[in-house]
């Protein structure tokens, strides 16, 4: 499924924000990154950037957080009833899953060190959470319909399924797995999720 295309003249002054520093953070590092530097690149005022963040470490979980949105984002704009079977749903996770993951390799890198070092791992549940809720909710209806028998908790089992996605997409793109093995990875992953969630 091709992803939408986005409008650069439509994009907020928060969202260029972010733009900017995730680009100048690839480019000099988190910490020889300067406010000013970010606030050239998005080309806005100064000022403009405290009114949207009180300090420069206050890009890192925003930064997490756009990541989380554009994952989410990608997989509600899949047709519903394309979703409605636990292998169509696992599917699309995978999919997006490492779609994202690769074209954010680097920023994903980068939130991993400055949430660990910023103390900003407290947040990482609400940033997760409606990604969580929309999972949730995507298995409850393979449960309604007769298509999930599994009596787990589904709130657990979002968490998880999040949880093992992202670490099949990551040992590729951030660690650094062997490339030969990724359509491999994908296979496994897929035929893995689907037997958790017969069990």
């Amino acid at each position: 499924m091709p992803d939408k295309a986005k409008n650069p003249q439509s994009k907020g002054k928060r969202e260029l924000l972010l733009e900017a520093a995730a680009a100048k953070f690839r480019e000099y590092g988190f910490e020889k990154t300067s406010i000013a530097q970010i606030v050239r690149k998005a080309g806005v005022a100064h000022g403009t950037f405290y009114l949207y963040f009180e300090s420069k470490a206050q890009l890192v979980p925003a930064l997490a957080q756009s990541i989380i949105d554009e994952m989410l984002g990608r997989l509600q704009a899949y047709p519903t009833e394309s979703l409605r079977t636990a292998e169509r749903l696992v599917e699309a996770l995978i999919r997006v899953t490492y779609a994202v993951t690769e074209e954010q390799q680097e920023l994903i890198s980068f939130c991993y060190s400055g949430m660990a070092y910023y103390q900003w791992a407290s947040q990482w549940e609400a940033i997760y959470a409606p990604y969580y809720t929309w999972l949730e909710e995507q298995l409850y209806h393979l449960r309604r319909s007769g298509d999930l028998e599994s009596e787990s908790d589904l709130t657990y089992t979002a968490n998880f399924v999040v949880g093992v996605l992202e670490q099949g997409a990551e040992n590729f793109f951030v660690f650094g797995a062997d490339p030969q093995h990724l359509e491999r990875s994908k296979h496994e992953l897929k035929r893995f999720l689907l037997r958790a969630l017969e069990s």
